[in-house]
């Protein structure tokens, strides 16, 4: 059964006794063979749906799956799926509470468990979001499933990769990455690929990650067009990162754009909204402030849309630099301090010591020792909780204001 076909069995979007119907068939094949299949009209009608968003539109799925009137286990756990990908979480809170009035076997609970999980996460309240996906972890040992056992390993990992530690997150993505090998299952090897890339990234270990970036673009090849270009683009826009970095800006350049591109291809907002504020970023270090602003703009903009306090904070954040750099400095630290008020609640502790330290930078410029050395010394403990290489660059510069 080619993908993705094997995943929408593994994942329960659909019946297993569908497996025979999916074999070696492409999804133009599939749409026609669908006319011809001997099953209720509400499944040809999830599958149809389906389609649709492997194609990557979800909100025509959606719009398909809420005319469905029979209310099993597959149309309300896809509905629940799609809220919570499109971020309507009250919706998907409504699926969740009818799917646990439903006889479900213990695998199919677990499933629930995961996408309350996911809207628990995309809500920032990552505490919760681990305590479910613990639970589904757990469950996936208990039954010796691989999929499940993977999706467990990965979602708590992305969960500690948001709150910065980065350690445990690296070891958990190696297990995913074990567990899909096992299975032989090509998206989610890709995906653990492109988390540990994202990892090592973030821990400096440029050359480690660039192998990683590497590894999943050459996995995403079987896949289907959606998932190649959404991974892809997650791939090059970390790329771009890891350039600005080394200050290869022309490199930098070249892996947002592709990335941008590729990610309005393909509708991921959450990805279009993260190349908008490197873009910026990097505009900010070309001293190019204007495209700053106006990248910065876009991405506040679809923050907001979609209700994501993690990149609004880094709007303010990127704001904060632009003030900097134009030495409106009272402006400058208020943006630093919405960034810090919103990293706290969701309880980004990497995030909030680079607001803090950022705050220091500027203190020290207007002469106030007193108020950098606050600044930097709350800078230092959470980097050095987080095991974070920025920790010796801050001791430094208290160093230097203490001498």
């Amino acid at each position: 059964m080619k993908h993705p076909w094997n995943y929408l069995i593994n994942a329960g979007l659909v019946p297993e006794e569908l497996e025979s119907f999916f074999d070696d068939l492409e999804q133009e094949e599939v749409r026609e063979a669908l006319r011809d299949l001997n099953v209720e009209p509400w499944l040809k009608d999830l599958i149809h749906a389906l389609l649709l968003e492997l194609g990557g539109d979800a909100e025509a799925a959606l719009r398909i799956i809420e005319r469905i009137d029979e209310e099993n286990f597959y149309v309300l756990y896809n509905r629940q799926r799609l809220y919570v990908i499109l971020g309507d979480f009250e919706k998907a809170e409504e699926c969740d509470k009818a799917l646990k009035k439903t006889d479900l076997d213990k695998r199919q609970r677990c499933l629930v468990e995961n996408e309350h999980g996911k809207s628990l996460w995309k809500k920032s309240l990552y505490g919760d979001a681990i305590a479910r996906f613990t639970d589904v972890l757990e469950t996936a040992l208990e039954l010796g499933d691989k999929f499940l056992e993977s999706t467990g390993y990965n979602n708590i990992a992305i969960v500690l990769l948001d709150t910065g530690d980065y350690q445990q997150a690296r070891e958990l993505f190696t297990k995913a990455l074990e567990a899909d090998s096992v299975l032989k299952n090509e998206r989610g090897i890709a995906i653990s690929e492109l988390n540990l890339g994202e990892c090592c990234r973030r821990m400096g270990d440029f050359e480690s990650a660039k192998e990683f970036f590497d590894e999943c673009i050459n996995a995403v090849e079987p896949l289907d067009e959606y998932e190649k270009t959404r991974l892809s683009s997650d791939c090059y826009w970390n790329l771009g990162q890891i350039y600005v970095q080394e200050h290869d800006f022309e490199k930098a350049h070249e892996n947002f754009e592709r990335a941008l591109a590729l990610a309005e291809k393909t509708g991921d907002k959450e990805l279009t909204v993260r190349v908008y504020l490197s873009l910026g970023a990097l505009a900010v270090e070309e001293k190019k402030l204007y495209d700053a602003q106006a990248h910065m703009q876009s991405a506040y903009e679809i923050a907001k849309a979609i209700n994501s306090k993690k990149h609004e904070a880094e709007s303010y954040a990127l704001r904060g630099r632009i003030y900097e750099k134009e030495r409106k400095y009272a402006e400058a630290l208020q943006s630093y301090g919405l960034a810090i008020f919103l990293f706290r609640q969701i309880n980004d502790r990497y995030n909030m010591a680079r607001m803090e330290e950022a705050a220091g930078s500027i203190y020290l410029l207007q002469g106030d020792k007193e108020r950098a050395s606050e600044y930097f010394r709350k800078a230092k403990a959470k980097y050095a909780a987080l095991s974070y290489r920025d920790f010796v660059a801050v001791d430094e510069k208290l160093k230097e204001i203490e001498s």
